[in-house]
């Protein structure tokens, strides 16, 4: 009995841990916007990646979508607000990245795809 409870309070442990290595926020677009090849429609999304440096992947869902894109983070601008970070290029709205309190989100290759 004493051993199952050490595996379940090691669990725990590891869940919470994985937990707190997790950025989260939300943002809302505005217009149809592309991401490389996909599109994601106007609306609320959550964004979640891991803490760390380099390139790691950003999960985008909502809207009745799911995507997940590489990117790159930055620290954040000191009088930056949160959002999404757009260009255009001819008629489509090109999703560059994203502002956040924990950092710039800036998706690899964004224009390129």
């Amino acid at each position: 009995m004493k051993q199952v409870l050490s595996i379940f309070a090691l669990l725990a442990l590891v869940t919470v841990s994985y937990a707190a290595t997790q950025h989260s926020a939300s943002v809302t677009l505005y217009e149809i916007v592309s991401v490389g090849s996909n599109k994601l429609p106007a609306g609320d999304y959550s964004l979640s990646w891991p803490a760390g440096s380099g390139v790691v992947e950003l999960s985008i869902t909502g809207n009745r979508q799911k995507l997940s894109v590489p990117i790159t983070v930055a620290p954040p601008d000191k009088f930056a607000t949160g959002g999404a970070i757009v260009t255009t290029s001819g008629d489509k709205t090109l999703l560059l990245g994203f502002s956040t309190k924990f950092g710039k989100l800036t998706i690899k290759d964004a224009e390129t795809k």
